[in-house]
């Protein structure tokens, strides 16, 4: 349909932008030319683009692809809360960030605490600039965090369906509670 949107994709391109050291995993090349090619192929106008764990908080290939894409994009971003100035958040709001991206699945964390704590600091860094903080955790950490989450100050988006897996239909321990925040319009 008309202004269909794609709304989690990654940009890959370690010819230009060399991955971080830490990365838990290495994807092959995907540039921005490849990705235009799959959503022109596929009808999609619109997309996000979403700050991949490789890269870390580096966002230069995120930007980078953000200025190529102009309006037809937005990103989400990650940041170190402690470290990342409010010119960096400048920055990356011009460039079409809206939202940062909280990580936790990729490097395996999955104590709900310092989960609590990565989700506060985020927030209170983007809360003035109107964004969401996008959380990648696995079902029960994000089940757990469901009190922690309503009293966010910025909306919260469940990445990857908020760790919730097929095959465990709609029983799996920590579904309801992802329900259940769905439902109350802050997630």
């Amino acid at each position: 349909p008309a202004k269909a949107c794609d709304c989690h994709v990654h940009v890959f391109a370690p010819d230009r932008f060399p991955f971080s050291p830490k990365r838990s995993y290495t994807p092959g090349p995907a540039t921005v030319d490849d990705l235009l090619a799959f959503e022109t192929r596929i009808g999609m106008e619109r997309l996000v683009l979403v700050q991949p764990s490789p890269y870390g908080a580096d966002n230069a290939a995120l930007l980078d692809a953000l200025y190529r894409l102009g309006a037809r994009a937005r990103g989400v971003a990650v940041i170190d809360p402690d470290r990342t100035s409010d010119a960096e958040l400048d920055l990356l709001a011009a460039a079409g960030v809206r939202s940062v991206r909280v990580n936790l699945e990729s490097s395996g964390n999955r104590n709900p605490r310092e989960a609590e704590r990565a989700l506060y600091a985020a927030a209170a860094r983007v809360a003035p600039h109107g964004w969401s903080v996008q959380v990648y955790a696995s079902l029960p950490v994000l089940a757990e965090l469901k009190e922690v989450v309503f009293r966010l100050p910025v909306p919260l988006v469940a990445d990857h369906f908020g760790g919730a897996r097929g095959e465990g239909g709609t029983g799996q321990p920590g579904f309801s509670r992802l329900i259940e925040m769905l439902e109350s319009g802050k997630v």
